[in-house]
């Protein structure tokens, strides 16, 4: 019986091996004289908490999606998942470790929960003189260094970008000094970081899912949240949001992030046109953000919501503030060289 099977699977083998032979046309050139491939593209999968009308959706759809089509003659296919459709923003890391998610924009805060605490010394609180500066520093040499190391974990950061810089909005009072974030609660990202800096400010943080946190300001469950001005405005939050302060106290940076193994299974000219999409990409969604925030502050105060710049003496009072994160820079970071960088960057 066994000789039988093993017969039948090699005269299946040279049945397969015929056809393939007989069928080139259709891996060379058709008689119209256009070239045609009956390999199917590869399916790269990238993912975001974000929907699609975010700076960041914006880029992925109009930037990175047809860059990569088009660059690499089809040869892959890129599939977007917004709206936390694939998963939290950990349950999207984790896909990409397992590379059932090839690629996603994730923050750093997350990602530094993998074992990779130096991450944490993007998000330390005013790091960054500015938007710009903070884009001049990802670029660099602090930057390529937060990059070292991440295929340890499976992960692989192609370009840092911008997911926010961070303010505090509320429902149950104007926030104008650290004092007033005393007694709320705010939504947090489960990341150590996050937590530091409302520990600090005064407030109680609270870990909550991106996609839970409509409900949780509607219903009560919190009273405040963290998000930048486009996030907040895309995820309609000043709808159930009475204030928002422009504290400004730290830049979140988010990475476009590959799976390790998704990246090595690339031949060389494919990473090279994915890597110049993320570029490409990552660039335009420097002006988008701005654009957007220009365009988003005017409909969420017709809306009704108070959106407070403080002085340079207000700030200042926050900075403050959260001076003691810097105290437990060593314990959040656990790199030395990490340390050293940020520290020279907080001291300018």
């Amino acid at each position: 019986m066994k000789k039988r099977i093993m017969s039948l699977a090699l005269a299946l083998t040279m049945v397969v091996s015929l056809v393939a032979c007989g069928s080139g046309e259709s891996s060379s050139t058709a008689s119209t004289g256009t070239p045609t491939t009956s390999e199917e593209p590869i399916v790269m999968k990238v993912a975001g908490t974000f929907n699609d009308e975010s700076f960041m959706g914006v880029y992925l759809h109009d930037y990175f999606k047809p860059y990569v089509e088009e660059h690499s003659d089809g040869r892959i296919s890129v599939e977007i998942y917004t709206n936390s459709v694939l998963g939290s923003d950990r349950e999207l890391v984790e896909g990409m470790q397992m590379n059932t998610v090839q690629a996603a924009i994730a923050p750093v805060n997350v990602i530094a929960n993998f074992n990779m605490p130096k991450l944490n010394a993007l998000s330390m609180p005013y790091l960054f003189e500015s938007r710009e500066d903070a884009y001049e520093q990802l670029d660099g040499e602090f930057g390529d260094y937060m990059a070292e190391g991440l295929e340890t974990i499976g992960l692989r950061s192609l370009r840092w970008g911008e997911s926010a810089i961070r303010n505090l909005s509320s429902s149950k009072k104007a926030i104008r000094t650290p004092e007033d974030c005393e007694g709320q609660k705010f939504r947090v990202m489960e990341a150590a970081i996050d937590i530091a800096i409302i520990e600090a400010l005064g407030g109680s943080p609270t870990p909550m899912a991106f996609n839970e946190l409509y409900t949780g300001l509607q219903q009560g469950t919190v009273d405040g949240q963290d998000n930048g001005l486009v996030m907040t405005y895309n995820m309609k939050f000043y709808e159930v949001q009475d204030y928002y302060t422009v504290t400004e106290q730290y830049f979140l940076a988010n990475g476009f992030i590959v799976s390790e193994i998704f990246w090595q299974s690339l031949p060389d000219d494919l990473k090279q046109v994915v890597q110049d999409g993320a570029d490409y990409a990552m660039e335009a969604g420097r002006e988008i953000v701005v654009q957007q925030e220009n365009e988003c502050i005017p409909i969420m105060e017709e809306a009704g919501m108070e959106i407070i710049y403080l002085t340079d003496e207000e700030k200042a009072a926050f900075k403050e503030a959260t001076s003691s994160v810097w105290d437990n820079i060593e314990e959040l970071v656990q790199d030395e060289k990490a340390i050293e960088m940020a520290l020279e960057l907080y001291n300018r």
